[in-house]
């Protein structure tokens, strides 16, 4: 028999932060992907790269990007778990800045 709703709830809710911060990607990640969004993202992709090839845009280290995002973010809370959690490693990754803008 499964477990009711609001007892996997308060099970949830008893674990610590860190515990209970892994189970939004768990539960994300066991929905069937959209193949339509996947398609879309890699159009995206392919064109930044041609962007990019065209001198339209321009690469910018990872960190900077990452440090872009976050200044963009307001957390309700200095020790958000979750906020915690979001990390890059320093230089391999890169992203796309607009020449245009």
């Amino acid at each position: 028999m499964a477990t009711p709703h609001h007892e996997l709830e308060a099970q949830v809710l008893r674990q610590a932060a860190e515990k209970r911060a892994q189970l939004p990607e768990r539960l994300i990640a066991s929905f069937e992907r959209d193949t339509q969004v996947d398609r879309a993202w890699v159009a995206e992709a392919l064109q930044r790269a041609a962007d990019v090839k065209a001198g339209q845009s321009q690469m910018i280290p990872g960190s900077d990007a990452l440090a872009r995002v976050r200044a963009g973010l307001r957390c309700v809370s200095d020790s958000c778990p979750l906020c915690a959690r979001i990390t890059f490693p320093a230089e391999p990754i890169t992203a796309l800045q607009s020449t245009t803008q």
